[in-house]
């Protein structure tokens, strides 16, 4: 599975996983999903921190938030990002006015300053996300 969730599931873990595109559930806040990326030949697995409707937003230093409050991982650290990263996801944020759009999800794994997640390939579309890590 990588390391990019660790250490809410570690390298090797085995997991269940309902797995299809026409798998009917809403992502909810703090669920693993897995999502195809043309980043990757496998599926990636994150944790959606925002879904849609949510107030979002990047601070100049890197911060995360949503709905007004500091996005953290597992460990309960805020996510950091650096500054590519920020100002990618900040453009969704101008895009769209500080709200995730319908059917769009911000994903991120475990590392503070970002992984293969949303901080790199942007906000995620229900579309591409094809199933769920069943904990």
């Amino acid at each position: 599975m990588g390391t990019s969730l660790e250490p809410r599931i570690t390298n090797g873990a085995t997991v269940t996983a309902e797995i299809g595109r026409s798998c009917a559930f809403t992502p909810k806040r703090g669920e693993i999903v897995l999502f195809s990326s043309g980043s990757s030949r496998l599926p990636l697995a994150k944790e959606v921190v925002a879904i849609p409707g949510d107030s979002w937003s990047v601070s100049a230093d890197g911060y995360v938030f949503v709905a007004d409050a500091l996005a953290r991982n597992t460990l309960g650290f805020p996510y950091k990002l650096g500054p590519e990263r920020a100002r990618m996801l900040d453009l969704y944020v101008e895009s769209y006015d500080g709200i995730i759009p319908p059917d769009t999800y911000l994903l991120m794994g475990e590392p503070q300053g970002g992984s293969l997640d949303s901080s790199r390939l942007g906000l995620v579309h229900r579309a591409d996300i094809i199933g769920r890590v069943l904990e």
